[in-house]
């Protein structure tokens, strides 16, 4: 959890001085950022469905972002959305295999689809 608190806030400092510095602010605003931004903090937050929320607002912006598909997933996780969690894992990883949370990804796909088997055999 340490590292996701690190990369979060790597990405929480990107994006300000993306919206500080660049004169191209708007285009950040357009891309998704802001609520990418807005759904991992809610992520962190544990504030799942709102989260899922904000990111998903994101993806229709910018659905090509592994990272965004990472934190997507681990919303549909909290929620126990397992369908959900496994699709943006997945999605995540065919983006970018060799991103900073790759082998979390692949982790968390592989225990969301044993809970996956486990919810629909109840």
């Amino acid at each position: 959890m340490d590292f996701l608190c690190r990369t979060g806030v790597v990405a929480a400092i990107a994006l300000a001085f993306a919206l500080v510095l660049n004169p191209l602010a708007g285009h950040a605003a357009d891309s998704g950022e802001v609520e990418f931004a807005k759904g991992w903090d809610l992520l962190q937050k544990k504030q799942y469905q709102e989260a899922r929320t904000a990111l998903e607002a994101g993806m229709k912006k910018n659905p090509s972002s592994a990272l965004a598909h990472f934190y997507l997933a681990d919303a549909c996780r909290g929620l126990k959305a397992w369908p959900c969690a496994e699709e943006h894992y997945e999605t995540s990883l065919e983006l970018d295999g060799k991103s900073t949370v790759a082998g979390l990804a692949k982790a968390r796909l592989h225990k969301a689809k044993g809970w996956r088997l486990l919810s629909e055999a109840k």
